[in-house]
């Protein structure tokens, strides 16, 4: 039988001695588990059902429950079984939670041949008809996933949109939050209306209330003709403020404002209007951080975030990595007119071993350019030496291992302040210093990248040398 496994890891098993011997006859691929190489192929190839047999599954090793619970995470598209004498202990459900189902010996081959079937058929149905509901339900949306992590995310988006109160979407960059403020407005009461979005760290702070606002003709130099605001073009619809972190001062009292009192006078207008509309907000900062440091104001939080979804680092859904490049690649295939195309399981594998903290948008680049630079139907994707090195250093930036004893803000604003400090002086390197063009390499807002060297007290005259990799 094609794509099963039968996984044993003890060398003396009672059980896997009588179990093997009525599978004798059967075309089942049989692994015993001695060295790595066996378990890093068990981690990279993808298998319809996955079979693990274990004399007593309460006293086996730590060691062994942590190559298990590796493989089943990395074949996360198979059905992972668990065969056994009895059930295990209480103690150890949280180990045995990883698998789809216990089997209990003793049994017939017939009986374990019909089961298996069933187990696969049963797969493949359930695979089908989650990816169809996941890709009705959010794929227009670019919110794909399978992992429970996301789809708890995904039922937490269904009950938050119903309600009409402020949203605070936190995440770090490149996880989709524009996209998660979007799947709310169109799941809302509001979803005929207007979704108007906002980048906070886009906007000059001299132009900010005339942006959200409105201004009328002559209220300052610049000003021809009379401009509608923001607020009033998303008036019964939603307005989503990205990088909300990076409001100055001024800026936030002007928004606080017109949270609690839903009025608003455009610059240069004795006027007040009102405006109904819905307010959604982004970061990928730390405010409560920012707060103790006295960069936002403890008043705007808590009007922002009444109801608050942390979204996952892709790093923590690996299991949807497989699902969200077969996406990306149907989409750019369809984009720019080429044929349709595969990655190969090794592609796959290689992916899923990443730790992305450029999140899905760093995957998107990584599908993007192969899809473009492959003439074949089955693409591997070369993740050479040097995209490799770049790769690690941003990891090990995301995962600081000095910060372990620290509480987990304060480990958390550490880690953020070491890497934007590290990037922050490479591309400043690279552009000799210059801000605009640091501003293009980092898909930044020249503004953000400014408050960024002011943060932390950087001189872009020192950065003349263009010896820094990115």
């Amino acid at each position: 039988m094609d794509n099963l496994n039968i996984i044993s890891f003890e060398k003396k098993n009672p059980l896997q001695s009588s179990f093997f011997s009525v599978l004798s006859q059967a075309d089942y691929n049989v692994i015993k588990l001695k060295d790595s190489r066996l378990i890093q192929k068990l981690t990279s190839d993808q298998t319809d059902v996955n079979v693990f047999v274990f004399d007593d599954p309460s006293t086996c090793s730590q060691h062994i429950r942590q190559t298990a619970t590796e493989i089943i995470k990395r074949n996360c598209l198979s059905t992972n079984l668990c065969l056994s004498y009895t059930l295990p202990a209480t103690d150890c459900n949280a180990f045995f939670s990883y698998f789809d189902d216990l089997l209990f010996w003793p049994f017939e081959q017939q009986e374990f041949d019909l089961r298996i079937k069933r187990y696969r058929t049963r797969h493949k149905q359930s695979n089908s008809i989650f990816e169809r509901k996941v890709f009705d339900d959010f794929a227009s949306l670019n919110l794909i996933g399978r992992s429970t992590v996301f789809t708890r995310m995904l039922e937490l988006i269904r009950r938050i949109a119903q309600y009409d109160a402020p949203v605070l979407i936190e995440g770090e960059t490149g996880t989709g939050k524009e996209n998660v403020a979007r799947s709310i407005h169109h799941l809302s009461d509001r979803r005929n209306h207007n979704f108007v979005p906002l980048n906070c760290g886009a906007i000059q702070d001299n132009l900010f209330e005339a942006e959200l606002f409105g201004h009328e003709k002559g209220a300052f130099t610049d000003a021809k003709t009379r401009q509608e605001g923001l607020v009033s073009i998303a008036n019964e619809g939603t307005l989503f403020l990205d990088e909300v972190d990076c409001l100055s001062p001024k800026a936030q009292v002007a928004l606080l404002r017109f949270l609690q009192t839903k009025e608003y006078r455009p610059v240069g207008s004795s006027r007040t209007y009102t405006s109904n509309l819905r307010i959604l907000a982004a970061t990928n900062a730390d405010l409560l951080n920012n707060i103790s440091h006295h960069q936002f104001r403890e008043d705007l939080y808590f009007r922002l975030n009444v109801l608050n979804i942390n979204l996952p680092a892709l790093r923590e859904r690996v299991i949807d990595i497989p699902i969200i490049a077969k996406k990306l690649l149907s989409d750019y295939s369809r984009q720019y007119g080429l044929s349709p195309r595969k990655l190969s399981k090794k592609s796959i594998s290689t992916l899923m071993k990443q730790s992305w903290p450029g999140n899905i948008r760093e995957l998107e680049n990584v599908i993007l350019r192969a899809c473009l630079l492959s003439d074949d139907p089955i693409i591997n994707i070369p993740l050479d030496q040097q995209y490799m090195q770049e790769h690690e250093e941003l990891s090990k930036l995301a995962h600081n291992e000095g910060t372990a004893e620290l509480k987990f803000q304060e480990a958390k604003s550490i880690v953020i302040q070491n890497f934007e400090q590290d990037y922050l002086s490479k591309i400043l390197n690279i552009t000799d210093g210059n801000i605009t063009k640091a501003a293009v390499i980092a898909g930044k807002e020249r503004r953000a990248i400014g408050k960024l060297i002011k943060k932390y007290n950087m001189d872009k005259r020192c950065f003349t040398s263009k010896s820094g990799e990115i």
